[in-house]
């Protein structure tokens, strides 16, 4: 009977994945144990419906490819000439990741001359620092950055989005016009001068603008689309080793790491400089919570740059002192085993994780991908510590009901010598086959399978309430710990303070001003990153700069940021942190008015 069960839910969990697969392929968990996908049931149910279903996967891709090739005739702006004779006005473009590569691609297409600044070796953004593993969460067609773009998968991989974004970087002859390995240091705004003759502009903006030193001369726009994930956020969780990101990672960069993936001894004064740079982190961290709570407990929204670390909080200032109060297990210390953030995913081998486990910090997309990555090469058990529930998918989900990972919600208080100290709220070991929760929440894993099914039962029969979910510390053993704690936000300290006047910086989270100050300021912050929006916000831009008409005066845009965030006011993050074309349309109609 268990038997048969176990068959049926691995027929399902299949039969869920067939969708993303034409022909067979190897079941990592089975050849692990040296075993053929087709020597055993679920690799002959697996070609059975590959078998079944292949000329369905083969008439859909061709539809699917078909739509965005009728998508590409119909929408694709015509690529430049080599040379625009007589440009409408010079755009300067800082960040060459995807938002970047297309709206530079709708401005030259459309009679702009621009110039890309890229502080990297290669265009892509955060995608070209991402692991080869890495893909798109949501349907491609949700992802068409540009309408020249055509996907080849529903859902593609990192390498698929690179391939596409270097396909417009070249067919709209950008690559020339990309200044790479320049990062941008200095942003200065100045009043055109009405004798200047020297410009190839038909058109005069009110300001013109200097990038670094002014090499490329005065652009008469800027786009300002340097992402929101820019270096690795390592948290610096108490107990943290001082080569974090650094044992067992091969090929990694030369003076970072050695060749064969283990770090050299600590140079004199190395890992006091690497305890003094968590000391730091930590009290950077502190002050920010600090000020984000005396905001919250004022009845106010704290600041972008407050709230940010505040959604990174480890819980270090109260919750480690409630553990050390109760006594909780562990020995203090640092921790011994490897540390890897979930952007180093490339460098886990199979040697670092085979047979081991694998304790994951951190939730969402990329915390559902380092599990995946670990068990498919060889990890025994991954173990996800999550402070909230964020991403997950069917794969994740189905890696939790049959027990190979253990989801925990709770608060991470350090990293002890063999693992992690957790306050953990939930634990849920094993979860039903119909469901995430109401599973198995002890550790029962070499119980019978009638054992674990009455357990269930009976945990079902208990609820929420039950002592069981009363939050408790206890230390999870770690053979491997990854961080799966996102990126920081890139520093936007090169712009000029007086883009942001005094009042306006937080309530407007200093990115709708940055839209229409003066009306040649723009950043490409697309809440639904990577679709036609892009195209469509760049237009706005250009429109502003065509017709004067169209231009919202600085008082137009305080009345705008003003009355949003009446209405919005109490939204979390700030009113405009994240808005919609109805909000921007009531920008655009007040500044129509003002012109009436």
């Amino acid at each position: 009977m268990a038997s048969s069960s176990s068959t049926l839910n691995g027929l399902r969990r299949h039969y869920r994945h067939a969708r993303y697969v034409v022909l067979p392929h190897n079941d990592t968990h089975h050849a692990k144990h040296g075993q053929s996908p087709i020597g055993n049931p679920i690799g002959h149910y697996r070609w059975a419906l590959n078998l079944i279903l292949s000329p369905f996967f083969t008439v859909f891709r061709f539809v699917y490819i078909t739509i965005q090739k009728l998508i590409v005739v119909l929408f694709k702006p015509n690529p430049p000439p080599e040379h625009i004779q007589h440009p409408y006005g010079r755009i300067a473009v800082i960040g060459a990741g995807l938002t970047g590569i297309s709206s530079a691609a709708h401005a030259i297409s459309h009679g702009f001359e621009v110039v890309i600044y890229e502080a990297s070796d290669r265009p892509g953004g955060i995608w070209s620092r991402e692991n080869k593993s890495s893909g798109l969460q949501l349907n491609s067609l949700l992802y068409r950055f540009h309408p020249a773009v055509i996907w080849k998968e529903t859902y593609p991989k990192r390498d698929e989005i690179l391939d596409e974004i270097d396909k417009i970087w070249k067919e709209y002859q950008l690559k020339e016009r990309t200044r790479l390995n320049t990062p941008v240091t200095k942003v200065k705004r100045l009043p055109r001068k009405s004798e200047d003759s020297n410009s190839e502009a038909s058109l005069k903006s009110p300001s013109q603008w200097l990038i670094n030193d002014g090499e490329d001369g005065p652009f008469d726009a800027l786009i300002v689309t340097i992402g929101t994930c820019g270096d690795p956020m390592w948290v610096p969780f108490e107990g943290m080793p001082s080569n974090a990101g650094k044992v067992g990672i091969k090929g990694a960069e030369a003076g970072d790491q050695e060749t064969d993936g283990v770090r050299k001894e600590h140079q004199d004064g190395d890992e006091e400089v690497s305890k003094l740079k968590l000391h730091n982190e930590a009290k950077k961290r502190r002050k920010h919570q600090k000020e984000a709570r005396k905001a919250r407990e004022a009845g106010e929204e704290p600041v972008p740059e407050d709230a940010e670390w505040e959604d990174h909080d480890d819980g270090q200032d109260s919750d480690a002192s409630d553990a050390k109060r109760s006594g909780s297990p562990g020995e203090e210390g640092t921790y011994k085993g490897s540390v890897l953030h979930s952007s180093q995913l490339d460098h886990a081998t199979p040697e670092l994780l085979r047979g081991k486990t694998a304790v994951i910090i951190g939730s969402g997309a990329s915390a559902v991908e380092a599990v995946g990555t670990a068990l498919e090469r060889g990890a025994k058990k991954a173990v996800v510590l999550a402070r909230e529930d964020k991403v997950v998918n069917d794969e994740f989900l189905n890696h939790v009901r049959s027990g190979i990972c253990t989801y925990i919600r709770g608060d991470t208080l350090r990293l002890t010598p063999t693992g992690v100290r957790v306050k953990i709220r939930e634990q849920v070991e094993r979860g039903s086959p119909l469901g995430f929760g109401g599973g198995v929440r002890k550790r029962d894993l070499d119980v019978s399978e009638v054992a674990r099914e009455q357990l269930a039962t009976e945990e079902n029969n208990k609820g929420k309430g039950s002592a069981e979910d009363e939050p408790r510390v206890e230390d999870i053993k770690a053979d491997v710990v990854i961080l799966a704690t996102g990126y920081k936000r890139p520093d936007a300290s090169f712009l000029p303070s007086e883009l942001f006047p005094e009042g306006y910086d937080a309530s407007c989270s200093r990115s709708s001003l940055r839209k229409f100050h003066n009306n040649d300021v723009f950043r490409g912050l697309i809440c639904t990153v990577g679709h036609f929006h892009i195209g469509i916000y760049t237009r706005i831009l250009l429109t502003l700069l065509l017709d004067p008409r169209a231009r919202p005066s600085p008082k137009d845009m305080k009345l705008w940021v003003d009355a949003i965030g009446f209405i919005k006011r109490g939204a979390s993050g700030g009113a405009l942190s994240f808005f919609t074309y109805m909000e921007l349309s009531m920008g655009l109609l007040l500044a129509k008015n003002a012109h009436a």
